[in-house]
């Protein structure tokens, strides 16, 4: 396998990460003999060839039509070298140049955003999030911009235009917070637990069965979310029933987007009302395989039969940063602190 390449990525000495960059026809091949990954996660491991683990790391796809892996490591100059090798040892060859992602061109002024890219990588939640970063710390991504504005300038419409996307790419960074919301049995402990994949929540048809704030951070389509369940919203008889309500009331107060479970038979909260933010409610009629043929205005859902969660999921994100969320191949800040 001659046309396949490997590279690191930074410079020499020990830093609070290394990278590698793997690339050429077949280059898939190596990755699937030498990273170990974790589900649907970009976070595995690298073996050596008896099957022993030489560091953790991340693993990127990097966007296009060339078959190019990043993989980032800890900052040891001697694991990137075992990982080097071993990556050698499985046919590819060292490349004759370095700097591939990052031409020389800029580089003194976008280190600073190149390096906040590459430390935020153990923090991505998905590939996306991940190849997202890289782009960003490329020549093509943020850090290209900024080299080019020094040297160019820029104009008003391209900042409008940065600013309008920062939503985003810092949400590709930084959790939005779901709550969860509705009376007691509206189903929203059961679509806790399908939408985290697994059993976080107690869930029982007897109302009022979650009493405390349960929160987990997810992955949603690409975007981490931070997911919160909670009492159901009624008059509370008891002392720590009413206190889980006030916890739930406080938490959607806070939240970047209620999801409000409408049951068969309820009735829909009007904006504003049971605690709902004006502006930040999505209505969603959940339970909809026990009551398939009844009329309802939007969108309906079932846990059960997972009817509606694809659309759910869209609505969510779609909710919180609007409907231009793809972000390839396009320049945008990714930390608040670039605004």
């Amino acid at each position: 396998m001659p046309d396949i390449t490997v590279e690191a990525l930074t410079g020499p000495g020990r830093a609070a990460l290394h990278a590698v960059l793997l690339c050429g026809k077949g280059s898939a091949s190596i990755i699937d003999q030498a990273f170990c990954g974790r589900g649907l996660s970009p976070h595995g491991t690298i073996i050596d060839a008896d099957g022993d683990v030489i560091d953790d790391a991340i693993l990127i796809e990097w966007p296009g039509e060339a078959e190019r892996f990043v993989l980032t490591l800890h900052g040891s100059p001697f694991i990137r070298d075992r990982v080097i090798e071993r990556l050698m040892q499985l046919g590819a060859a060292a490349a004759p140049s370095t700097a591939r992602l990052w031409p020389a061109r800029g580089q003194k002024c976008c280190n600073k955003v190149r390096e906040e890219a590459l430390l935020a990588l153990p923090t991505a939640l998905s590939h996306q999030a991940c190849a997202f970063l890289l782009e960003q710390a490329s020549e093509r991504g943020f850090s290209g911009w900024l080299a080019r504005s020094v040297e160019q300038g820029v104009v008003r419409q391209e900042l409008d235009e940065l600013l309008r996307l920062s939503d985003v790419g810092i949400g590709m960074l930084v959790a939005a917070r779901v709550v969860l919301a509705g009376e007691p049995n509206a189903g929203k402990s059961t679509l806790f637990n399908v939408l985290t994949g697994h059993q976080r929540v107690i869930t029982s048809h007897q109302p009022g069965t979650t009493r405390d704030l349960i929160e987990e951070e997810m992955c949603l389509l690409g975007f981490p979310i931070q997911l919160v369940d909670g009492a159901g919203l009624r008059s509370a008889a008891g002392e720590v029933e009413r206190e889980g309500v006030r916890r739930m009331e406080a938490a959607m107060e806070a939240a970047d987007l209620v999801v409000y479970l409408v049951p068969p038979g309820a009735v829909e909260p009007v904006a504003g009302m049971k605690g709902t933010p004006r502006g930040r409610t999505l209505v969603i009629h959940s339970r909809r395989d026990e009551d398939p043929g009844g009329e309802i205005a939007g969108l309906g859902i079932s846990s059960v039969t997972a009817e509606g969660l694809p659309q759910l999921q869209e609505r969510i994100l779609q909710e919180i940063y609007g409907d231009d969320r793809n972000l390839t191949g396009r320049v945008c800040p990714f930390l608040p602190g670039h605004r």
